[in-house]
């Protein structure tokens, strides 16, 4: 499976959350797979269908509660690891799938990598953008099929 990553500096504010401003936001990067430049890491799948429904690692979950679900499984895989995975998000949204629902999933996804890392900057003391790039990086990679 090939996919293009984004990979996504929090120092990138985003205002108008379309979906162009939130594909810029992770500043494309292409690249086989985003796990492959660390050492360790998780690939969760977010998929969306035909009828608009998300599959998050292979549970539908409603797109209301996508960003606590994303969130509660990257944490707690994250923390499992002893902090040393990264995670990273691959996605593929349906032909149909409307801008609305695009907009909403990658919002979703990129609220629920912020949160963490406003977790670890809480805890550590530490809210260096570097640091958190460094520690728990944005990773969200598009599968295209490839």
């Amino acid at each position: 499976m090939g996919c293009g990553a984004l990979h996504a500096s929090a120092q990138n504010e985003v205002r108008d959350e379309d979906y162009s401003s939130l594909t810029s936001y992770f500043n494309l990067k292409k690249i086989e797979c985003p796990v492959q430049q660390y050492k360790a890491g998780r690939v969760m799948s977010l998929t969306i269908d035909t009828l608009s429904q998300a599959c998050f690692n292979g549970k539908i979950v409603e797109l209301e509660r996508l960003k606590s679900t994303i969130k509660k499984d990257m944490d707690a895989a994250w923390k499992k690891s002893r902090q040393k995975e990264v995670q990273a998000l691959v996605y593929c949204f349906a032909r149909n799938t409307s801008m609305d629902t695009k907009v909403t999933v990658l919002k979703a996804a990129k609220d629920a990598y912020e949160e963490i890392r406003n977790d670890i900057a809480g805890y550590t003391n530490n809210k260096d953008e570097a640091y958190l790039d460094d520690v728990f990086p944005i990773l969200i990679c598009e599968d295209t099929g490839k």
